[in-house]
């Protein structure tokens, strides 16, 4: 836009070089089920189990032993597969995370039908007291 606007009334060829003040600082973006999705600070040395620590940890719906991690690594992606269960036991290594990554943390259908059959519960017991007492 710069280069078009001085090419009409100023100058033949503008070449233009636009350099920011302020570069964003490296992050690590991590989502899915998580209590605070968000970018994190890349700074220093970053595992899995402190990203997922300052995101303040997993929601009661993360699926512990589906936590993914996308890479891109000279224009290929790649994507690895990790437990944060088997990680937080001390059962396999926490991988190092670099910027640019992002963590995603699958959901666990099985935990969601689970807290829905909980919550529906305090319903089911009285009609479940009062089915009881017709049978009798």
């Amino acid at each position: 836009m710069i280069a078009s606007g001085l090419r009409e009334d100023y100058i033949l060829d503008p070449q233009v070089r636009v350099i920011p003040e302020e570069l964003p600082p490296p992050s690590i973006t991590i989502g899915g089920e998580i209590t605070k999705p968000g970018a994190y600070p890349a700074a220093g040395r970053v595992t899995l189990l402190q990203l997922v620590s300052q995101a303040e940890g997993l929601d009661q719906f993360a699926k512990e032993d589906d936590v993914l991690v996308f890479r891109t690594v000279e224009g290929r992606q790649y994507i690895g597969v990790y437990d944060i269960r088997a990680i937080g036991r001390g059962n396999a290594p926490d991988p190092v995370l670099y910027a640019n990554d992002l963590v995603v943390v699958g959901d666990s259908p099985a935990r969601r039908r689970l807290d829905n059959i909980i919550g529906l519960s305090p319903i089911l017991t009285p009609v479940a007291i009062l089915i009881d007492r017709l049978g009798s």
